[in-house]
């Protein structure tokens, strides 16, 4: 769970960080909710703004419009840290040393940080796939094994995907059939020459996106049989970076 620091912590943590130009992840939402990351590093502070250089996505640079709103995530010795921010200048050189000019970028610096456990598994959009269809259905509290006659089941597409969870973009009418913590089996056919998958995750939470047509559940997938959910998994963490290399060979 993410705590907040101080102040004085907070303008601690943003003077190391600019002292040993740590690298730094940037994370925005499209407005079809697709994940973008970026990454980058911190190269000067001042008392508006944290300069850094110019973001990097698939080794290339990814443009960044001003007034963008970004989650930035970055580590020190002492932990995992996060904050939120806004860009506020694009296309900015600035000196790094006496020799050498950069061209980054510069955002607007944070009053708060927060502390906690940074995602290991970043999920990656599947918005340049075609649609892939997705089969909910509900199960027992506490029972995976044991799928009860009346259990609710729904049909929805999946959004984004890691090792570790899963969004599924279901109709906006069926919002209110969903409550935090609820456990269902997911299937879903993976594409690009892989198999049907088929995990139990449970809700985490849910949002209201495409202007309120349809709504977002985000789930995590959950270990219940290890002999049944770890080669479900590894098929997960294979697709994944198949997809990520999918996405970079179509942008060259």
């Amino acid at each position: 769970m993410a705590t907040q620091v101080d102040t004085e912590q907070c303008d601690e943590l943003l003077i190391e960080a600019c002292a040993r130009n740590l690298p730094i992840e940037l994370h925005r939402r499209t407005s079809s909710d697709e994940l973008v990351v970026a990454r980058s590093r911190i190269l000067g502070l001042t008392d508006q703004n944290i300069l850094i250089d110019t973001p990097q996505s698939g080794g290339r640079p990814l443009p960044i419009g001003k007034g963008r709103r970004l989650n930035v995530y970055f580590q020190t010795n002492n932990g995992q840290y996060e904050f939120q921010t806004q860009v506020t200048e694009t296309r900015l050189r600035f000196d790094l040393n006496d020799e050498v000019k950069v061209l980054g970028c510069a955002l607007r610096r944070p009053t708060s940080i927060q502390r906690g456990q940074r995602r290991e598994d970043y999920r990656i959009s599947l918005a340049s796939l075609d649609e892939i269809a997705a089969e909910l259905h509900e199960v027992a509290d506490n029972k995976p094994d044991v799928c009860p006659l009346p259990s609710k089941r729904f049909r929805g597409r999946l959004v984004d995907i890691s090792r570790g969870g899963v969004a599924v973009k279901v109709d906006a009418s069926e919002r209110r059939y969903f409550d935090q913590g609820q456990r269902f089996f997911l299937t879903a056919t993976l594409p690009l020459g892989f198999r049907q998958v088929t995990l139990l995750v449970q809700l985490r939470h849910q949002r209201p996106i495409l202007r309120g047509d349809a709504t977002r559940l985000g789930m995590k997938f959950l270990f219940w049989n290890p002999e049944f959910t770890l080669p479900q998994i590894q098929t997960v963490g294979r697709f994944c970076p198949a997809v990520e290399r999918r996405s970079i060979r179509k942008k060259r």
